[in-house]
Parts: structure tokens; C-alpha cells; sequence
């Protein structure tokens, strides 16, 4: 009967994790006061409302080769840390006690989905290809396919345009990959 418990732990994980990449994304990164901050409103202040980007200016160009569009190996490495840490720390907490090698698998099939996801569908609304930029995801020509004939891609997409378009004490949609903690928050806005 651990099949409960494991479903309890996907669930979990992803609300924590949701909760993580909602925090990291509204207090970090659009703080401007901090490096990823700094960056990050960079790339919104040079976003044009088709989502293209504004790269001809000399502020631009403090962006690394990435342009802020994806994870870079910084990035990579502390969501890998945090995806194993949580797998740890539920195995020596949790009543049950469950299988660390399907705690670890869970948590990298998050880990995995979470870094290709973001590293393809952020340059792709973008109108980049995350392989150019030297991101580790999908090339634009099959992001493009999976999106047109995926609902939940365009979701995602369409959740994350509205966060570009929804300026001052509204903005909202900080979810990219795992959406909820926007609910969860109230920071959620519908397709405008």
C-alpha cells in the first residue's frame, strides 16, 4: 500500500517545487537589487509586446550569451541540489519509510522536466532557439511542433506572455513549468 505514499510525495514535490520556481522567479529575479534580479529585468525591459527582444541597446549587452532566456549551469546546479536535498529530507523525516532510489527518480524526472520545459519554451516565445543560445533543450523547429499541437504548452506560454504583459502591482504568472503557487498566491491573471 506505499503507492499512497509515493502519490503523496509527487503531489508534495510538486506544490514545493511550484512554490520554489513561483518564490525564485518573484522575489529573486525581479528583484533588481541582486545579480539575477538585475538581469532578469533586463530581459523584461527589452521585450517587445510580440515577445521579441529589443537587443540593440548597450544595456543588452550586459546579458550573457544565454540573454536570460534559460538555465545556465549556475541555475542547473542549484535546482539539482534542491531536487536531491527534498528526496533526502523526506526519506529521513516521512513516518513511511519509502524507497530513496524512487524518491531520486521522481525528483529527476521534475529536475529533467523543469530545465528542458524552461530552456525550450522561454527562448521559443521569445523567438529563439535555446540550442544557438547554448541551452541544454529542444531545438525551436520541434518546440514549435510540440507546442501546435499541445494545449498545455500553449498554456504555459500564453500564462507566461501574460506575465511579460501585466505590468506593476498586478503582475503575476511567475509559474513557468509547474503552475499553482500562482493560485495558491492570487498572482495568477488571466490571457489578456
Amino acid at each position: 500500500m506505499k503507492v499512497f505514499h509515493y502519490l503523496f510525495y509527487i503531489f508534495l514535490a510538486y506544490i514545493l517545487f511550484s512554490i520554489v520556481e513561483y518564490c525564485i522567479h518573484r522575489f529573486l529575479m525581479h528583484n533588481g537589487n541582486i545579480y539575477i534580479g538585475k538581469y532578469h529585468l533586463i530581459h523584461h525591459t527589452h521585450t517587445e509586446h510580440d515577445m521579441t527582444l529589443n537587443n540593440k541597446t548597450k544595456k543588452y549587452e550586459e546579458l550573457s550569451k544565454s540573454e536570460n532566456l534559460g538555465f545556465e549551469n549556475l541555475e542547473i546546479s542549484i535546482i539539482f541540489v534542491t531536487v536531491i536535498t527534498f528526496a533526502f529530507a523526506f526519506k529521513y523525516t516521512y513516518p513511511i519509510k519509502l524507497n530513496i532510489y524512487v524518491l531520486l527518480m521522481i525528483n529527476m524526472t521534475f529536475f529533467i522536466y523543469i530545465v528542458i520545459l524552461w530552456n525550450s519554451i522561454h527562448p521559443f516565445l521569445h523567438h529563439n532557439c535555446p540550442t544557438k543560445l547554448g541551452l541544454i533543450g529542444i531545438p525551436y523547429e520541434y518546440t514549435e511542433y510540440l507546442v501546435k499541437n499541445s494545449s498545455y504548452l500553449r498554456f504555459l506560454i500564453d500564462n507566461h506572455v501574460t506575465h511579460h504583459n501585466v505590468k506593476g502591482k498586478n503582475k503575476g504568472n511567475y509559474n513557468v513549468t509547474l503552475i499553482g503557487a500562482d493560485f495558491l498566491f492570487n498572482t495568477y491573471n488571466k490571457k489578456k
